[in-house]
């Protein structure tokens, strides 16, 4: 840059007014630079630009005649750097935000907009991930269908933000109920799938239990204390399924089967022959 406008200012002092279409030449070849390299270069530029022509109006008895000309040449070698970094601010601006609602757009697409976990489309495409790299590595994982006991009359009773507000609070529960690596998606109106990945039947146990201990803890919601109760199916990859809609019906049968003896409590889907763990008195697993 120093060496282009120590070329320009030369040609300026030799060539005089001659120097006029090279002048506008290097004038629109820096803008372009600045569009290219940011606002930075501009501002380096004009003030490259300024001190060059400053050395060649006091050194040079044809533009000091030319004051009226060289100072309108000045005012361009101002004005014209400012102009274009204020637009690259502009457009910088403007990208930022259809950055900004790209990624909006695109996390609506996989997310709930209530409670803001993975919606159905974003767990069925982890649930076929899952399945891949469980047949590759001949690994297993589980999943739990969880649907809230009761939740259509507290909806009916209390009005649908107040039914909101509960939905929130289960999915804030739910998450931490499992580990970081695991994935809670919300996939109904009241229907919320747990994917867990690398966990022993005993600790399925565990979570499943956890999560019924943990959302049956009382909520004060539109003036009232609720206490929820939740049925749980589980459902294991491979043993109660190869595929995704084989597994999901599984838990969601297994899930029913839970809510027709007593609900807040799980079944564990087996197999074909004795498709459900039986379960205890209390509705859990025995």
């Amino acid at each position: 840059m120093a060496l282009d406008f120590g070329t320009l200012s030369y040609l300026m002092y030799a060539l005089e007014d001659k120097v006029l279409p090279i002048f506008a030449i290097y004038l629109w070849v820096t803008i372009a630079n600045g569009l290219r390299h940011g606002a930075r270069y501009l501002y380096t530029a004009m003030v490259m630009s300024i001190i060059s022509f400053v050395v060649v109006i006091t050194s040079s008895a044809y533009w000091k005649v030319q004051w009226g000309f060289s100072a309108g040449l000045l005012i361009a070698m101002v004005a014209l750097p400012l102009y274009f970094s204020g637009l690259l601010k502009q457009l910088a601006k403007q990208h930022d935000e259809l950055k900004r609602l790209y990624e909006q757009m695109a996390r609506h697409a996989t997310h709930d907009s209530l409670t803001d976990l993975p919606n159905r489309k974003h767990f069925h495409d982890r649930l076929a991930d899952a399945i891949a790299y469980a047949e590759q590595d001949k690994r297993t994982f589980t999943i739990l269908y969880l649907d809230l006991d009761g939740f259509k009359t507290i909806n009916d009773a209390l009005g649908h933000v107040a039914g909101d507000r509960l939905i929130e609070s289960t999915a804030r529960r739910l998450e931490r109920c499992v580990r970081k690596g695991d994935m809670v998606a919300r996939v109904g109106g009241d229907e919320f799938v747990v994917l867990l990945q690398d966990v022993s039947s005993s600790d399925v146990s565990k979570v499943a239990e956890k999560i019924i201990e943990c959302l049956s803890e009382p909520i004060l919601i539109a003036e009232k204390t609720l206490c929820i109760t939740t049925s749980i199916g589980v459902a294991t990859y491979p043993h109660n399924g190869v595929d995704a809609n084989t597994l999901i019906h599984s838990a969601d049968s297994a899930m029913y089967e839970a809510k027709h003896n007593g609900k807040n409590g799980y079944r564990i889907c087996r197999n074909k022959h004795a498709p459900f763990l039986p379960i205890g008195a209390s509705g859990r697993a025995g």
